[in-house]
């Protein structure tokens, strides 16, 4: 049995992700473990990546998203996740990523 006391942060650091981000939300919400906060900071895109995150707010109140004033670069950006991120534990997914529904529970269990 889990324990579905702890919060995972799914970390998702985009970038002119419009292409692939649908499937990763979807993917993440579709976790069934279901104490995960979804975190996405955006790297200043210039495509419709902030966009389709807006439209995924109003879907569910876990998904929570940052947008960058300037660039910060890929390593940059995946730093920026892990300090807003609020949770015991981190699961990096990115935005061209597909994640089982079990991935966070499996990681869990492995914790364990």
């Amino acid at each position: 049995m889990i324990d579905h006391n702890f919060l995972v942060s799914i970390c998702i650091p985009t970038y002119n992700g419009e292409k692939y981000l649908i499937e990763c939300l979807d993917s993440a919400l579709d976790q069934t473990y279901t104490n995960i906060e979804i975190l996405i900071v955006d790297d200043c895109s210039s495509d419709r990546t902030v966009k389709i995150i807006e439209s995924y707010l109003q879907k569910d109140n876990r998904i929570k998203i940052y947008k960058n004033t300037k660039n910060l670069g890929l390593v940059n950006n995946w730093n920026k996740c892990l300090q807003l991120s609020k949770g015991e534990y981190i699961k990096f997914a990115f935005q061209d990523d597909i994640l089982l529904s079990t991935c966070v529970e499996d990681l869990m269990l492995a914790v364990k």
